[in-house]
């Protein structure tokens, strides 16, 4: 009846779990001598590798496992049950046995959930370490990034500062052009006053004819000596213009040959990938050398110019040695003094705008090479920024899988230790209802041995039947002593177990809590990590797009200074023509004059 009971309370039918398999694999089961059920034995899992972790296969191969040993416990506690009430003590020492090894089993199962939270907790420290190396390397990069940033901002002002002073010496240059302005104005009225003044000499010519005559023939000769000198002094100063503008032709050659060394470098930086920029500055460059070579010509042809002007000046002295007029000489000597010294005046003006225009070009061409360098150093912090917000993004993406494998390992061994916790509850349980059935058992065995005392009793008034009597109270006694014995005992084991297993289900959930708040504080600094991530892209943006406006603003400037140089360049050439077109009007006139003199000494004579 009592194991009917037992049987009863622990579970209708051990058929009833149909999805596990009775049979263990070979190697997993003790064989007992009595022939009792074999215990399935829990495999050691063993270290797990710091590198692999457990499938989900894996765990749930291993709770299949853990299933199929709580069934064979159960079979083997019914059967032990089944054993007890035919063996008696020996039984129940036997399953206090078994009950110590599955307790022991139990807490090996603990000691590897307690291991693999630990190797868990171990790789999230690695985690945060690792984060923590690539936020102290990310902060270096933005401070070396910063730095860049700062020298670019100095260059700049430098550049500006150098535009300002450029601007400058540009207005200076507008001044210089009024003021040639000025003076042509100036020239063009003593040309109108020389004309006047030549015409009224021809006047005096026609009335004086006869005076001059008379002159002294010692005067006119030391007056042509005097002339004479003179003109070996104009073809000395000639001869030193030709040599200065022999030397400005050198060093324009010179700009030349550095302007066709700056193509070069543009063509190499060409090949290097930046095509269309450098188009743009080789075709300032080539109108910069447009501009040197109409320099150029309007040197030659200024050379062309005053070869005639000197030729046309030994001419005209040549005329003037048949003149024996005195004023008229000095007159036209004082003119062609005038006119040399305005010439020297003018080609100095124009050598000293060639000079201007060389040093401009200069000036933009390292400009140019300037903010070639600017751009690359730009280029150079943006791939470095770029590459950083590749690296942030990687890391950040690599948190985010290793954060959510973390979250799922730790739902897995929460999920475990649920189950585990619920087994050890259905198997406390069932100690109890074991323990409770001994109990009635013993209560049972305790009334049998009542009634048999009273039996005892009655036949105490035979003699015969004595000895038999005290055997069996010795006998019945002592079977009560051991089964108390052994119920105190399964008693005090079941509560030491009980108070063991809430002990390391306190420790097991103080460790979740710990695990939960460093995976929270893993979450707070991913998120840290993904807003300065943000900021310094947010950043980076934005000193990229002012380095392009400084960039912008830095071309269109060079763009003004180059039509300011073409217009200042079209003013010059069109000084140079009304200059010319004088002095060519200043010679046919006296030309005009020398023979109009030749015509009235024939007359005369």
């Amino acid at each position: 009846m009592a194991s009917k009971r037992i049987k009863n309370s622990l579970f209708a039918s051990p058929g009833q779990m149909a999805e596990v398999s009775l049979t263990s694999p070979p190697g997993t089961h003790i064989e007992f001598s009595d022939g009792s059920m074999p215990l399935v034995m829990k495999t050691a899992s063993g270290r797990m590798s710091p590198v692999r972790t457990m499938t989900m296969k894996e765990y749930d191969q291993q709770l299949a496992e853990l299933k199929k040993e709580n069934f064979n416990l159960k079979l083997r506690i019914y059967f032990l049950e089944q054993n007890s009430k035919k063996g008696g003590v020996l039984d129940s020492e036997r399953e206090i046995i078994d009950i110590k090894v599955e307790n022991e089993s139990l807490k090996k199962e603990i000691q590897d959930k307690t291991e693999i939270l630990k190797r868990a907790s171990s790789a999230i420290d690695t985690i945060s370490a690792q984060h923590q190396n690539e936020i102290t390397e990310i902060k270096e990069k933005f401070s070396h990034a910063e730095r860049k940033v700062e020298v670019l901002e100095r260059e700049n002002r430098k550049l500006n500062g150098e535009l300002k002073d450029s601007l400058t010496s540009l207005d200076d240059k507008d001044n210089q052009l009024k003021e040639s302005f000025r003076e042509m104005s100036d020239l063009k009225s003593i040309l109108v006053t020389k004309s006047e003044f030549i015409e009224k000499l021809e006047e005096q010519l026609q009335s004086n004819g006869n005076n001059n005559n008379k002159l002294d023939e010692a005067s006119f000769k030391s007056k042509i000596e005097k002339r004479n000198t003179i003109i070996q002094e104009l073809t000395k100063q000639l001869r030193v213009d030709k040599k200065e503008l022999e030397k400005k032709e050198n060093e324009i050659k010179e700009c030349n040959e550095k302007i066709e060394e700056l193509k070069s470098n543009y063509e190499n930086k060409v090949n290097m990938g930046e095509r269309r920029e450098q188009i743009l500055q080789t075709d300032e460059l080539n109108g910069k050398q447009n501009l040197l070579d109409d320099s150029n010509k309007t040197i030659s042809s200024r050379d062309h110019q005053i070869e005639e002007f000197s030729k046309n000046l030994v001419q005209k002295n040549r005329q003037l040695d048949s003149i024996d007029n005195d004023g008229l000489i000095s007159n036209l000597r004082e003119e062609i003094e005038s006119l040399r010294s305005d010439s020297e005046k003018q080609h100095e003006n124009y050598t000293k705008s060639v000079e201007e225009l060389t040093t401009e070009l200069k000036a933009v061409k390292n400009e140019l090479e300037q903010r070639d360098v600017d751009i690359c150093r730009a280029n150079e912090i943006l791939a470095e920024t770029e590459q950083a917000m590749d690296c942030l993004r990687i890391q950040t993406t690599r948190a985010d899988r290793e954060r959510v494998n973390a979250e799922a390992q730790l739902e897995q061994l929460r999920k475990e230790l649920d189950s585990l916790r619920a087994e050890n509850e259905n198997q406390l349980a069932e100690h109890e209802a074991i323990v409770q059935n001994l109990k009635a058992s013993l209560h049972h065995k305790q009334k049998e041995f009542q009634e048999d005392d009273n039996y005892v009793k009655q036949l105490e008034n035979g003699e015969k039947s004595v000895n038999l009597i005290e055997n069996l109270k010795r006998q019945h006694l002592k079977a009560i002593n051991e089964l108390r014995r052994a119920s105190f005992e399964k008693d005090e084991e079941s509560r030491r177990l009980v108070h063991k297993l809430e002990a390391e289900l306190e420790e097991l959930r103080t460790e979740l809590s710990d695990t939960r708040t460093e995976v929270n504080r893993k979450d707070l600094e991913i998120e840290k990590l993904d807003r300065r991530s943000n900021w310094v892209e947010e950043n980076n943006q934005e000193q990229l797009e002012k380095l392009r406006g400084i960039v912008k603003e830095k071309n269109t400037l060079i763009d003004t200074l180059v039509k300011a140089a073409g217009e200042k360049e079209a003013i010059l050439d069109r000084l140079r023509k009304e200059r010319v077109e004088g002095i060519d009007s200043f010679v046919r006139r006296a030309q005009q004059l020398s023979e109009n003199l030749k015509t009235d000494r024939l007359d005369e004579r």
